[in-house]
């Protein structure tokens, strides 16, 4: 999954499956506090990413690498919504939210709709950020008014 030149300096992430990707310290320290503070402040060599699945932990990292986020699946938005916000991502957390305020803008079906529900709660419960349901709320009251 990445490749590595032989002088760059590696960690460890190690996975709830008990499997273990070797990454670029650069790639996880350059936009992460929490890795920043794990990988250089603690001098750690690894770390365990045992509360999400393995292909959100590898479409994480990846992103990490890339640092482009599209073509974002809904099932796959809670739990990287979930790591940016664990690991410090602003620039990752901004985007999911981005993503999700454009579902917000386009969704037509029950399905959609009931995603954005229980996603914007959940970042209300769980993440203890009000700003997501304020959105949904702004785009509901702007779409009553339209259709009046």
């Amino acid at each position: 999954m990445f490749m590595n030149d032989e002088e760059e300096e590696t960690v460890l992430i190690k996975l709830k499956t008990g499997e273990h990707i070797v990454v670029p310290k650069q790639c996880l320290i350059a936009d992460s506090a929490k890795f920043r503070e794990l990988f250089v402040t603690l001098n750690f060599d690894e770390h365990e990413i045992d509360d999400f699945s393995p292909e959100a932990v590898e479409v994480f990292l990846t992103l990490l690498k890339t640092k482009v986020l599209d073509n974002l699946e809904m099932n796959m938005f809670r739990e990287l919504h979930k790591l940016a916000v664990v690991f410090e991502v602003e620039w990752l957390t901004d985007s999911c939210q981005a993503w999700l305020k454009q579902i917000m803008n386009t969704a037509s079906t029950n399905e959609e709709k009931t995603f954005l529900f229980e996603e914007c709660w959940y970042i209300v419960d769980r993440l203890k950020n009000e700003h997501m349901m304020d959105e949904l709320r702004s785009i509901r009251s702007h779409t009553r008014t339209i259709s009046h």
